[in-house]
């Protein structure tokens, strides 16, 4: 399966012969979170650079709620729902928050907490289109195996806004320095990963600590605009926020990660 690794820090980038099934993909993230949904929390608050950008995030998150007057908010991958907790306390106006989550025990930690979580993607759950305000989608877009399933997922995001509701999305940026960004462009030309069925800016993953595999996908930011512009979405705004360094510092483009809001159009 895996053929050989390359170490960054906590985590390692694993070599796969051949692409899995998106489905596959996706019972691989399952139960890699699994794994350690009990300590994920910790682990945010435990690694300073995670809890440094993490805050800085939350912090756009709540002022683009703010200056929407949202009412009702739905958060994408919400895992335990701790940042989402953390958001509405910190809100002058309280914010009705709906959850969705793949994991089953993150999903039974978030509702724990007085999030309503629904287990199941944004594609799998019917949910009611134009019924909320903004929609988040925190430091878990990457995880979305393909470039088809995205573009699926950023249309059906677009229907569930109501009219001039914002979206907001944090992404692994593909031009970070301070990242792995420039290695997967590397090893993308020198692996031939396009032969093995990666999209450029596809990763698969492991914690040094840990024998379970997980994928993400970096984004230029070229990639998610054109996403976001395809599905009907305008005023895209483009932030970088550090994470390696200087992490939960506004940074320049080449040098964190990417915060990016996007508002649905206001026709009906």
């Amino acid at each position: 399966m895996s053929l050989k690794s390359q170490k960054f820090s906590s985590h390692e980038i694993v070599d796969y012969d051949v692409k899995p099934t998106d489905q596959k993909i996706l019972e691989m993230i399952e139960d890699y979170f699994s794994s350690q949904a009990d300590e994920y929390d910790q682990f945010d608050e435990n690694l300073e650079k995670r809890k440094r950008y993490n805050g800085k995030i939350d912090q756009l998150v709540r002022e683009k709620l703010k200056s929407n007057q949202a009412k009702t908010l739905l958060s994408i991958a919400c895992g335990t729902g701790k940042r989402e907790i953390d958001i509405q306390n910190a809100l002058a106006t309280k914010v009705e928050i709906h959850g969705l989550d793949l994991n089953p025990v993150m999903c039974k930690l978030a509702n724990e907490r007085g999030i309503e979580c629904q287990r199941g993607t944004v594609l799998s759950l019917d949910l009611t289109e134009a019924s909320y305000d903004a929609i988040a989608y925190l430091h878990a877009f990457g995880h979305v195996p393909s470039r088809q399933q995205r573009s699926q997922e950023i249309e059906k995001i677009y229907n569930l806004l109501t009219p001039g509701g914002v979206f907001c999305v944090d992404l692994m940026n593909l031009d970070d320095e301070n990242e792995w960004g420039p290695n997967i462009k590397k090893l993308y030309e020198e692996k031939k990963w396009s032969e093995k069925g990666l999209e450029l800016g596809d990763i698969f993953y492991k914690r040094v600590d840990l024998q379970k595999t997980s994928f993400f996908h970096y984004f230029s930011e070229s990639e998610i605009v054109q996403l976001l512009t395809n599905s009907g979405f305008e005023s895209i705004h483009v932030q970088y926020v550090g994470y390696a360094i200087n992490a939960g510092q506004e940074v320049k483009k080449d040098k964190g990660a990417m915060f990016v809001t996007a508002i649905k159009t206001d026709k009906v």
